[in-house]
């Protein structure tokens, strides 16, 4: 008799048809990567509750250009990024989709960009995250789908620079607001870290 999928499993497995589903794809079907991490640290995913900073075990740290372009390169672990976000959508209770694109060199070159970075990540993470920032985000054409949960009341603001930490689900194409296609990592992330850093 064939074993019964356990609870992780079984929610694990519907999230990835629901990302393979999205109608946010554009042109090929996305590459879909294992889920095995995810099972393995459902704890530090699941949806129903948000998460501390230090839950998930990340052994990668990826500009977050890299992370897009070499997707396939880091699925399977866990990773930290940091980027400003684009949009954020509330996908009901606590469960969020956060859209984040690279950093401009200008925001990136700011002090309390740095020392914030620092102070979550350690000087070496920090200053190989900041060095893939780029002149200008809106030509990089290329984005991070953050599937996370943020605290009641938690809002995320546009241009809001964030750190954070998760794992890659899917990589594919997306249209943008101006019909450009846009390289996509979607992730399910543990947890979004936030500092005020001229986001606003």
């Amino acid at each position: 008799m064939a074993l019964q999928p356990t609870e992780e499993q079984r929610e694990v497995g519907e999230l990835f048809a629901e990302v393979e589903d999205a109608n946010i794809w554009v042109g090929a079907e996305p590459v879909m990567f294992s889920d095995e991490f995810i099972v393995e640290h459902f704890d530090a995913f699941d949806y129903e509750e948000w998460h501390s900073w230090e839950e998930l075990p990340a052994s990668e740290v990826a500009g977050l250009p890299d992370l897009v372009t070499q997707a396939a390169g880091y699925a399977g672990k866990g990773v930290v990024s940091l980027g400003r976000v684009v949009a954020a959508q509330p996908m009901g209770g606590i469960d969020w989709l956060v859209q984040i694109g690279p950093l401009s060199d200008e925001v990136a070159s700011q002090t309390a960009t740095r020392d914030a970075t620092i102070s979550i990540v350690g000087e070496d993470s920090a200053i190989e995250l900041l060095s893939h920032a780029v002149p200008d985000p809106d030509e990089a054409l290329s984005l991070v789908y953050c599937r996370t949960t943020l605290p009641p009341l938690r809002h995320l603001q546009e241009e809001e620079t964030v750190l954070f930490k998760g794992t890659p689900v899917a990589y594919g194409q997306t249209l943008r607001n101006d019909n450009r296609l846009s390289r996509v990592n979607y992730m399910l992330c543990s947890s979004i870290e936030r500092f005020f850093d001229g986001g606003e």
